[in-house]
């Protein structure tokens, strides 16, 4: 079906891809607790 150089590159960007995405998702909860902690101070004052 597929040839060796196609099925190692589908594979190099399928890992590529789930890095990116655990990287964006780690980002996303960092901010939105950053935001969150910012909002708490803000307020207290």
């Amino acid at each position: 079906m597929f040839n060796k150089p196609i099925i190692k590159a589908l594979l190099g960007s399928t890992i590529l891809s789930s890095v990116f995405s655990a990287v964006m998702i780690t980002m996303t909860a960092y901010h939105h607790f950053k935001m969150k902690e910012m909002i708490k101070e803000y307020s207290r004052q």
